[in-house]
């Protein structure tokens, strides 16, 4: 009995001994212990370091979702000085379920310059990246032309973004071989010659083939060239289900590191590449851009002196791209 009695003491004296430990932590780490324990208890019972609700832990990785922008820099030299964003995305990985949703945005969207660039005036979102680059300078902020780019999404539509990744198009033809090319399956025919023809339906694409589908521009509307280059992006995520392809994309990823500009670590590198395997392609969501609630036409811009045609959005826009991220809506925008 008495033994039972000593272990009894020395587990209260353990116990004590965890929660002053616990609240030394917490109160070191400036966090209030109360509103720790409404976190956890009453606000959706949601954890405060990684914001993960209960029941929905992460399959990969720590965080449950990321916002990345993602841009497409067409850009002939092996650098970031400048360049324009070709191609912008927004995506949503959702690591609980697994879920990505991509999210277009036209570059000649109409928008108000990020408050720290030092550019009077509306200017057309791609050239965003294009002032912020570090060969134009005209961005106070972190991140050079991407940095630009996220803060004028972010100030913009509303759209907090976590991180960036910026990838040539030049490197972007390099991956597409790496992986062995791809299969599209295109609706109709793309005829932008001289440059490229693609005849309707199933065929198989090498990098340089895959770049000029994506560039495709003379004949057709930056829709047009949104929606081939989902089913670029499409095919190349089918094409790294391969377990072959697969095995290799970590060496891929290093051939091409040097050449990518992201805020990413190599650890959030080596999440992504942990969620791949565990998706299946019904969980890979493009959202189509929603020219009902877009108005194409001139404007007088700044910063070029002369009038674009440029896409004018109102609220129902950010509406949109936030539930299209969030729930991989196919609606051109939330009813009013």
């Amino acid at each position: 009995m008495r033994n039972k009695k000593n272990w009894r003491t020395i587990a209260l004296i353990i116990l004590i001994g965890l929660i002053v430990f616990s609240f030394l932590v917490i109160q070191r780490a400036n966090v209030n212990p109360f509103r720790l324990f409404y976190n956890l208890t009453f606000e959706k019972m949601n954890w405060t370091l990684n914001q993960a609700r209960v029941g929905l832990q992460p399959i990969c990785g720590l965080d449950n979702e990321w916002t990345v922008l993602v841009a497409g820099v067409d850009y002939r030299e092996a650098n970031y000085l400048y360049g324009l964003s070709d191609a912008i995305r927004v995506v949503r990985v959702d690591f609980t379920k697994p879920q990505i949703n991509v999210v277009p945005l036209q570059r000649d969207l109409v928008v108000d310059p990020p408050s720290a660039m030092d550019i009077e005036g509306v200017m057309m979102l791609n050239q965003t990246y294009f002032f912020g680059t570090e060969g134009m300078g005209h961005f106070d902020g972190e991140g050079f032309g991407a940095g630009a780019l996220a803060a004028a999404i972010e100030e913009n539509f509303e759209v907090p973004i976590d991180h960036y990744l910026v990838i040539n198009l030049e490197i972007f033809a390099q991956v597409v071989n790496a992986i062995g090319g791809i299969e599209v399956d295109l609706p109709v025919l793309v005829d932008d010659r001289p440059i490229s023809y693609f005849p309707a339906g199933k065929q198989t694409l090498n990098g340089a083939q895959a770049l000029n589908l994506a560039r495709a521009r003379q004949n057709y509307s930056d829709s047009f060239r949104i929606n081939s280059q989902s089913i670029i992006l499409n095919a190349i995520f089918d094409r790294i289900k391969d377990p072959a392809v697969l095995l290799r994309l970590p060496g891929i990823y290093q051939a091409i590191a040097n050449s990518i500009l992201t805020d990413l670590s190599a650890g959030d590198i080596a999440t992504l590449l942990c969620l791949v395997p565990r998706m299946d392609a019904d969980v890979l969501f493009f959202a189509e851009p929603p020219l009902d609630i877009l108005v194409s036409e001139y404007q007088y811009i700044p910063n070029m002196s002369q009038q674009m045609m440029v896409y004018h959005w109102d609220e129902r826009f950010p509406d949109w791209i936030q539930a299209a991220l969030r729930h991989g809506q196919a609606s051109s925008a939330p009813s009013e």
